[in-house]
């Protein structure tokens, strides 16, 4: 690391810059932040320089900036699907919905190991949708958007694998049913939620969904029984820390449960950059009855 310190701003070669920026986080930000735009400098036609740079503000959560970077990007790099996939996650953050969906719409993603991110922004740009729709009453038009999410587009770059979680969309449409006065037609989609939850791993923020139809239900037992399980020691969630009193996104999903405002906005600033933990929480937002 002292020899790239070293070597200042002589080297004219845009990957140096790279490197040591990588090297650099998070010890030095401004540093990384310089080396960066330099590399963009030195290699204005290399998308790897502009996708570096997005990262950056991305992961500090400036959204705008982020938008203003990856707009520039994508219509210089069209077709690139790794830029088009920032742009379309710049748009989400920035509340764009429609507009990301249509970018992903557009886009062709080759298979590849790795290549599942195109279809989850898909699906959230269609959740995010739906909500709105949901919020400004339109129910119709929100269950063929929630419709929409469980779709797999060919040209995102990933086959549909045999079992998938689609318990946001079930309890989005759930609602949707019951305020359209067809309740029969979500008998269903309520055991399916419940049935899934029961068969998998409770760490997930989705959880929460099971939960409140069993306390609906009034199946005290149930619900007793499945947040004595999420709060067993080392029961650890994907992205979360284990403790000992379950992760702390189970942690979260049994603060929201019991409608526990301030241990859930103490707990909430852990996921403030995690787009699922926005999507259940704007879902528990238009759903609230």
């Amino acid at each position: 690391m002292r020899l790239f310190t070293e070597c200042g701003q002589e080297p004219d070669y845009a990957p140096f810059y790279l490197t040591r920026a990588a090297l650099l986080r998070p010890r030095d930000d401004n540093q990384e932040l310089m080396d960066l735009q330099k590399a963009q400098k030195l290699s204005p036609d290399d998308w790897r320089a502009a996708n570096e740079l997005i990262d950056y503000y991305k992961d500090r959560n400036d959204y705008q900036m982020t938008l203003t970077l990856s707009t520039a990007a994508y219509k210089k790099f069209k077709g690139d699907p790794i830029i088009g996939t920032q742009y379309a996650i710049a748009l989400i953050n920035n509340g764009l919905y429609a507009k990301s969906l249509k970018t992903l719409e557009g886009m062709t993603i080759l298979p590849n190991e790795g290549a599942r991110e195109g279809k989850v922004v898909f699906e959230q740009a269609s959740l995010f949708l739906s909500m709105d729709l949901i919020s400004k009453k339109k129910y119709k038009e929100a269950i063929t958007m929630i419709e929409k999410s469980k779709e797999w587009p060919e040209t995102l770059g990933v086959g549909k694998p045999y079992v998938v979680d689609i318990r946001i969309q079930d309890y989005l449409n759930i609602f949707c049913l019951e305020k359209l006065k067809r309740p029969d037609e979500a008998v269903g989609l309520r055991k399916s939620i419940i049935d899934y939850t029961n068969q998998h791993s409770p760490s997930s923020f989705n959880t929460l969904l099971a939960l409140n139809l069993l306390k609906e239900k009034g199946e005290t037992d149930a619900v007793n029984s499945l947040i004595k399980k999420m709060e067993e020691p080392g029961r650890v969630g994907r992205g979360s820390r284990g403790t000992r009193g379950g992760s702390q996104v189970n942690q979260w999903v049994v603060a929201a449960f019991n409608n526990d405002q301030a241990e859930m906005n103490d707990l909430g600033k852990n996921f403030r950059t995690n787009t699922n933990f926005m999507i259940l929480k704007k879902l528990t937002e238009v759903t609230k009855k």
